[in-house]
C-alpha cells in the first residue's frame, strides 16, 4: 500500500523538475532556512506559484509533528489510515512547522483547504530536498549503509 502513495509522488518530482547537485555549502538548501519559488501547473492548467521558507526542524519540532499529525489521524489506528491519507497528513503536519508562519501565497494560507493532493505533495518534497540536502542525506539509497 506504500507503494501506491510513493507511485503517486513520481508526477509530482517530474513536474518540480530538481536542480543539478551543487557542492555541499554553496547550495542555499545548507542553511537552517532555506527561501525557494515553488510553480505547480495542475491539470486545468492552474499554475500554483509563489514563494516559501523552509526551515530545519529541531527535535523538539519533530515532536510537535507528530503530535499534530496523530491528531490529523483522529485517533484512528495508523494502519486503518489509507497510505495517501497518511502521507497527506504527515506532509501536512510537517510543512505546518517547516514553513511556519512566514509569508505564503494567498493560496497556501491553509494547505488543508487544498483539493489537489499533488500540490501538496509537491511543496512537501521542496520542503524534504531542503531537509535532506541541510541534514546531508544521501541520495544514492544504497551509498553509505552496510553492505551496499
Amino acid at each position: 500500500m506504500a507503494e501506491a502513495a510513493d507511485k503517486r509522488l513520481e508526477p509530482v518530482e517530474k513536474k518540480l523538475n530538481p536542480e543539478a547537485e551543487t557542492p555541499a555549502g554553496e547550495d542555499p538548501r545548507d542553511k537552517r532556512e532555506y527561501n525557494f519559488p515553488f510553480s505547480f501547473v495542475d491539470g486545468k492548467d492552474h499554475d500554483w506559484s509563489g514563494r516559501f521558507q523552509s526551515t530545519i526542524l529541531d527535535i523538539g519540532k519533530r515532536q510537535a509533528v507528530a503530535i499534530l499529525e496523530a491528531s490529523f489521524n483522529g485517533a484512528m489506528p495508523y494502519s486503518s489510515i489509507p497510505p495517501e491519507m497518511q502521507l497527506i497528513n504527515k506532509a501536512l503536519a510537517h510543512m505546518q512547522y517547516s514553513l511556519g508562519k512566514t509569508p505564503r501565497p494567498d493560496w497556501a494560507k491553509d494547505l488543508r483547504k487544498i483539493d489537489n493532493p499533488q500540490i501538496i505533495l509537491g511543496l512537501y518534497q521542496e520542503v524534504l530536498d531542503h531537509e535532506d540536502r541541510f541534514l546531508g542525506v544521501e541520495q544514492d539509497p544504497g551509498k553509505g549503509q552496510e553492505g551496499g
